[in-house]
């Protein structure tokens, strides 16, 4: 019992493979408001079900840290995120029912809702990494948080520019600003990976930290 509640994080993922995979009804297909309520459901579950497994892993890293528990929930995490990815970008059919759901143009909202929850996806997963290095102190848990939330946002502007390119210039969500492009995107969050990786291993690595403080000593006394 004690390993198996690390793998908790994983129960909700049952529901959602279902959801994913349960094909339309014939009367679903030929009448549009049933699809749209059909497809409500579906992207309700495959949602619902992300987050579910998303706070059971950040409430089991409160009360019992593992290393296990943090592996699953930042898989689980990017899992889901790379699925609402690739329907956003490469235009997957079987992901259509994403759209036609609880954001639906027809509702007003156009895609606000679906910008929104993938940003929440995006800092629950950062959360997640926090909290699996907050023991090794805060200013390493807070890069490893922005390492993971770098390279959860990085595979759809990659998508994008691979499976959409015609909408590579344009304006990359509406929650964001208006100049934002899906090419500053790639760019500033391959930039933000780069350097919080580069700062993450020469301040937290005892060897490079041996070797630049080594340097500057050399330095130092070449100076004097």
């Amino acid at each position: 019992m004690n390993r198996t509640w690390k793998f908790l994080p994983l129960v909700p993922c049952f529901p959602a493979v279902a959801a994913w995979l349960s094909p339309p009804s014939a009367a679903t297909l030929a009448y549009y408001p049933a699809m749209v309520s059909y497809n409500t459901l579906r992207a309700s579950v495959f949602v619902g079900s992300f987050y579910a497994s998303v706070s059971i892993a950040i409430a089991l890293l409160y009360l019992r840290p593992s290393k296990t528990t943090a592996i699953v929930g930042l898989a689980t995490s990017s899992t889901f995120i790379n699925l609402v990815y690739l329907w956003t970008a490469a235009h997957v059919a079987t992901f259509q029912w994403l759209v036609w759901a609880a954001w639906s143009p027809t509702n007003g909202i156009g895609f606000y809702a679906l910008d929104w929850l993938t940003v929440g996806m995006v800092s629950l997963a950062a959360l997640i990494a926090f909290m699996a290095w907050i023991r090794n102190g805060a200013l390493r848990a807070a890069l490893r948080a922005l390492e993971v939330a770098s390279l959860a946002i990085l595979p759809l502007p990659t998508y994008i520019l691979l499976f959409d390119y015609a909408e590579f210039y344009l304006h990359v969500a509406n929650v964001g600003p208006a100049w934002l492009t899906n090419q500053d995107l790639l760019v500033g969050t391959a930039t933000v990976l780069a350097g919080t990786a580069f700062v993450d291993y020469f301040v937290h690595h005892d060897k490079s930290r041996g070797t630049i403080e080594s340097a500057l000593a050399a330095t130092a006394d070449t100076t004097s």
